[in-house]
């Protein structure tokens, strides 16, 4: 997931040379591979937990992200969610 996340930090060459390289293996494209994290704020808020670890360590790279689009709203929740899931993890 770290790598999926840092995939946005690639310039548009490196990202090409990225595409061709996993289609030429027939692996998913990056948009595929992208789609899960990219989801998973509304899944998160949608569902009122985060889950797992996993989950929790994307979140807060998405809260960390200042280029990250989302509403005050879903910061708010996911800021409550992710402070739940902080607190309550063992």
């Amino acid at each position: 997931m770290d790598t999926l996340i840092g995939l946005k930090y690639l310039s548009t060459e490196q990202q090409k040379e990225l595409e061709l390289n996993l289609n030429s293996n027939s692996f998913p494209s990056i948009e595929v591979l992208t789609a899960k994290i990219k989801n998973l704020p509304n899944k998160v808020i949608k569902r009122g937990k985060i889950k797992n670890l996993e989950e929790f360590y994307v979140i807060k790279e998405i809260l960390d992200d200042i280029d990250y689009v989302l509403s005050a709203a879903e910061i708010t929740v996911l800021n409550q969610l992710f402070a739940e899931f902080e607190a309550t993890y063992k």
